[in-house]
């Protein structure tokens, strides 16, 4: 019996300890996701002012214009969006919370949608809208890369841990480091001429 209680009691202890690494490991990847978004939302917010740039520079051409008034109308909001984005980000490292958790992911979502939306066909020339398309990828991919992790640091807020640790090695993508982004970005610019000064 003795014998019997002690394995009780020795796994027990191990339960114990097996839970306490997975909530460190969740602890971890959310405080690992809210560095990541110090450093990436800065550069997804000089990204959508270039490619507000961008766009600037095809107003000067009559046949572009109304294409050019979409894709401004759509980048501000891009722009507006991760703006939002980075100050929700800031209030829950003050007042963490799963009610605004939920607001971010929500708010993630709408600027991913418009985001995609510069994908969308505005009658431009290929010409034209090809360094477009490759500049809106590149920022969709790697937002959507940083958001990926939500619905597993909202598991982390409600200490569903084994949910955590199961969401984040499921993970295929996850963000490049923001000078890698800024390269990528860059080389997309100088490649073509026609997008002017949108270098971030």
């Amino acid at each position: 019996m003795k014998l019997h209680r002690n394995w009780m009691t020795t796994c027990g202890l191990a339960l114990i300890a097996l839970a306490a690494c997975l909530y460190l490991t969740a602890c971890a990847s959310l405080a690992a996701w809210l560095s990541d978004a110090n450093a990436m939302l800065p550069v997804f917010l000089a990204s959508a002012g270039s490619i507000l740039t961008a766009i600037g520079a095809l107003t000067g051409n009559p046949a572009l214009a109304a294409a050019a008034a979409t894709l401004a109308k759509i980048g501000t909001e891009v722009k507006a969006g991760i703006a939002t984005v980075q100050a929700m980000i800031s209030e829950y490292e003050s007042n963490p919370s799963t009610t605004l958790l939920g607001q971010i992911e929500e708010t993630v979502q709408a600027v991913t949608d418009n985001i995609s939306a510069l994908l969308g066909d505005f009658g431009l020339p290929t010409e034209v809208s090809a360094p477009f398309v490759a500049l809106a990828q590149l920022l969709l991919s790697q937002f959507e890369a940083w958001a990926a992790l939500i619905p597993a640091l909202k598991a982390a807020v409600e200490k569903d841990v084994v949910g955590v640790k199961m969401a984040v090695s499921g993970l295929n993508t996850m963000p490049i480091k923001p000078a890698d982004f800024t390269d990528q970005w860059n080389a997309i610019v100088e490649a073509n001429p026609a997008l002017g000064a949108a270098k971030i």
